[in-house]
């Protein structure tokens, strides 16, 4: 009998990881935006200098476990193997607990010596702390990923995305109250707002694994276990680091070979292509539930389960991601002059060949997870090795003749090449050929992207000669950046749901929509109540 894939618990987890993501990207641009406002332009400098250098560091604070729960707590239970997760548990807060508390107190402790060695002695009291940012971080990834890999979405996506807005009011309540507005206020902020993620995912783990009936597991069996996961947790940090030099090698050869305005070409390149991100929204979102669901496949020897949940995550992940295509390639120079200012509208050129790349890259993220549920981290080395590598003499070639330009060109050069790796050695491990059924979407999101291009200048003309001013002047009791920043805000929320709205539509006309695609659906309309004669009519007309 053919085996159905979960498309329930696929969907569901995509809402709420979207969801939970939705809104702390929401909260986190006004973050942004009165940051900007109210802090002077160096303290925000020190926070993010500081806060780039202990995030890099704490990428080899507990050898690669905490990544490892991910992958192995939905293996172990798909193997009914609750005795070792919870061994797995134990072994992940205990060793990762203590070796990032160390490397937090060693920063604590040498920060003077760190911000002297950097040339930056105004950082030391924010090294002090966020030091403790390793720590926190690594508790929160515990209890957090237990949910995750447990396919407790709902919970910690909801919960998780609300670190942004909690870390928004912590900031500006002691900005106002304590420490005034300076870099030691918002790193203080950032700080606090993991207690309340800790307590509130630690009391949902400890609830779960309360339900179970656990046994000890063999002692030879959890030193197994253990040689295990830290060679799967070496890896995996070197598999990290591999990829930020891939991520950040671009933005480190435009400040080296960029000329005399190489630091502003980084700023404005740093800016656009951050903005470029909101297209893997979606992605990240399935991505979350995606990659629990493979490994517990995997642990139960599923593999054409498996292989067909990757297709329809990959269908799924362009029909979503393709308004957020369309708006962004249709109208670069548009929204980076609204939100950014008119110098950064010069980076409209990154944007569109950004935004491909990444659509590039995505293609391979799901293929690629899947390798990484059958524990072949091997493949996954070879690629991101091969990929980094790439990255930076493209780079190196296309920087000098292009600029900025030329390096969104090789990050989609080198994206094209972990692509066609990850699907050559996808057909070898599962037998996943490229799925003819993301062929439709992609090329509808294409034509609609290039006839909405043809009108775009029409469009932001129309959108630019409305008075946004005189609303700006009616709410002129609120800061003025931060109503025409939500305002423009706003205007992105409309375009964005009507580009949805069309990119609908037309999927129906050219009945893209399949049989897991007409189920969800089917389902919602039952849980809203429409009426069978209703959703029988809707069903037709999707395909």
């Amino acid at each position: 009998m053919e085996e159905e894939v979960d498309t329930v618990t696929l969907a569901k987890g995509t809402f709420w990881t979207f969801l939970g993501q939705a809104i702390g990207k929401l909260f986190g641009f006004f973050y942004i935006v009165l940051l900007a406002r109210f802090f002077p332009a160096d303290e925000i400098g020190i926070f993010y200098f500081v806060y780039g250098v202990v995030c890099l560091l704490s990428l080899f604070t507990d050898f690669g476990l905490l990544q490892s729960l991910a992958r192995y707590v939905p293996y172990l239970e798909g193997k009914g193997r609750r005795d070792l997760l919870y061994s797995l548990l134990k072994m992940v807060a205990v060793i990762g607990g203590f070796t990032s508390l160390l490397f937090s107190l060693i920063i604590f402790f040498g920060a003077g010596t760190i911000a002297s060695i950097l040339g930056r002695p105004e950082t030391v009291d924010s090294f002090r702390v966020l030091a403790f940012v390793i720590f926190f971080n690594e508790m929160v990834g515990v209890t957090g990923g237990y949910m995750i890999g447990r396919k407790m979405m709902k919970q910690s996506q909801l919960i998780l995305g609300l670190q942004t807005p909690v870390k928004l009011i912590l900031t500006f309540i002691i900005a106002f109250y304590f420490l005034g507005f300076s870099n030691l206020s918002i790193s203080t902020g950032l700080l606090l707002s993991y207690v309340p993620l800790i307590f509130i995912c630690g009391y949902y783990m400890i609830l779960d694994i309360k339900s179970w009936k656990i046994k000890e597991a063999e002692e030879a069996e959890n030193i197994s276990l253990f040689k295990e996961v830290v060679v799967f947790g070496i890896i995996m940090t070197t598999i990290a680091a591999l990829n930020t030099i891939a991520s950040a090698s671009d933005k480190v050869m435009i400040g080296l070979l960029g000329g005399k305005n190489a630091l502003e070409l980084v700023g404005i390149y740093s800016i656009v292509t951050t903005f470029a991100g909101l297209f893997l929204l979606p992605f990240s979102a399935l991505l979350t539930i995606f990659f629990p669901m493979v490994s517990e496949l995997f642990g139960k020897g599923k593999i054409d389960e498996m292989r067909k949940t990757t297709t329809i995550g990959m269908k799924w992940s362009i029909l979503i991601a393709a308004p957020f295509f369309i708006l962004l390639a249709s109208f670069p120079a548009f929204f980076l002059r609204a939100f950014y200012g008119e110098e950064y509208a010069s980076g409209a050129i990154v944007l569109i060949l950004y935004i491909i790349a990444l659509f590039v890259f995505s293609l391979s993220l799901l293929p690629l997870k899947t390798i990484g549920a059958m524990r072949r981290l091997d493949v996954e080395l070879k690629i991101g090795a091969v990929c980094a590598l790439a990255n930076v003499i493209l780079n190196y070639l296309l920087i000098l003749q292009y600029g900025m330009n030329g390096a969104a060109f090789a990050t989609a050069l080198s994206f094209a090449l972990m692509t066609g790796l990850t699907f050559w050695y996808s057909k070898r491990l599962f037998g996943f050929d490229f799925p003819k059924e993301v062929i439709k979407p992609t090329a509808l999101m294409i034509i609609c992207t290039l006839l909405l291009s043809l009108s775009s200048d029409y469009i932001s003309n129309l959108l630019s000669s409305i008075p946004f001013e005189n609303v700006e002047k009616t709410l002129d009791f609120i800061d003025s950046a931060f109503v025409s920043k939500a305002v423009k805000l706003i205007i992105f929320g409309l375009l964005f749901f009507i580009i949805c709205a069309l990119y609908f539509v037309v999927l129906i006309l050219t009945k893209s929509f399949g049989k897991e695609e007409k189920d969800i659906v089917s389902r919602a309309m039952r849980r809203a109540k429409i009426p069978e004669k209703y959703s029988s009519w809707i069903l037709g007309r999707l395909g």
